[in-house]
């Protein structure tokens, strides 16, 4: 298949863990061939140098898809790359999609081994998040616990050196594409509890276009976003670097 959105009209029937693995096929076999080229966000985006030269499979998700019930959702913008990580990441990976999945599936466990139990910057704020507006004791919150309550999503799954530069130029592409996979993982999960956005300025900059005015609605709260989303998620939106004092008054969204 030669695109991401024939990738998903082919598999629309399929229940979101089989449709996930025939993407990550695709995936896989387009970075093996070209890294550089079929993505639509590397090939806008790779001549302001936000992309990294190594060769890296995408990150749609990285947690337990096939057991999502009462699982915390996170969504990132992006996966970033900070080198020798991700590097080893890709090794696990190429051998085949089979492991590609299982990498995915078991990300927060494969870190743990990797990382001597070390924290993430993203993962240190999803643990802020989880103890100051979930209550959940952060002594508690170690990789096995994400691993066994956590699912995260990545808005575009491509690593990059940064979010900043990121462009959405044909917005009705990325909607037939990345987002409709994105609401196809929601549906699955079926959160309970607000799905948390990190990054408020690339949200905004996605998501503030008309094209999504009917799946997502969008309000401020104080130095915050909130809404929902597909008529029936609740979600909150926060700076990545955001802290407790942001997490003020969140406890409503339950």
């Amino acid at each position: 298949m030669k695109n991401l959105k024939e990738v998903i009209s082919k598999n629309s029937k399929l229940k979101f863990p089989s449709l996930m693995y025939k993407v990550l096929e695709w995936e896989k076999g387009r970075v093996d061939k070209n890294f550089t080229k079929g993505s639509y966000f590397e090939d806008i985006n790779s001549k302001f140098g936000i992309f990294p030269n190594t060769k890296l499979y995408p990150m749609y998700f990285y947690g337990n898809i096939e057991d999502p019930k009462n699982k915390y959702v996170f969504v990132g913008i992006n996966p970033s790359y900070t080198g020798a990580l991700e590097e080893e990441e890709y090794l696990e990976e190429k051998e085949s999609v089979a492991k590609y999945y299982r990498f995915l599936k078991n990300a927060f466990i494969w870190w743990s081994i990797k990382l001597n139990n070390k924290f993430l910057p993203y993962l240190n704020k999803v643990s802020l998040y989880l103890s100051e507006v979930e209550k959940i004791k952060r002594e508690l919150i170690d990789y096995k616990w994400l691993q066994e309550n956590v699912i995260n999503l990545e808005l575009i799954p491509y690593h990059s050196r940064s979010a900043n530069g990121l462009i959405v130029n044909d917005i009705e592409e990325y909607y037939l594409s990345y987002f409709e996979i994105f609401k196809k993982a929601i549906k699955h999960i079926s959160p309970k509890r607000p799905i948390v956005f990190l990054g408020k300025d690339n949200f905004l900059n996605i998501f503030g276009s008309d094209k999504f005015k009917n799946d997502i609605t969008i309000e401020k709260k104080s130095n915050v976003l909130v809404g929902t989303i597909f008529g029936k998620y609740k979600f909150v939106v926060l700076n990545f670097r955001f802290s407790q004092k942001d997490l003020k008054n969140l406890d409503k969204l339950k």
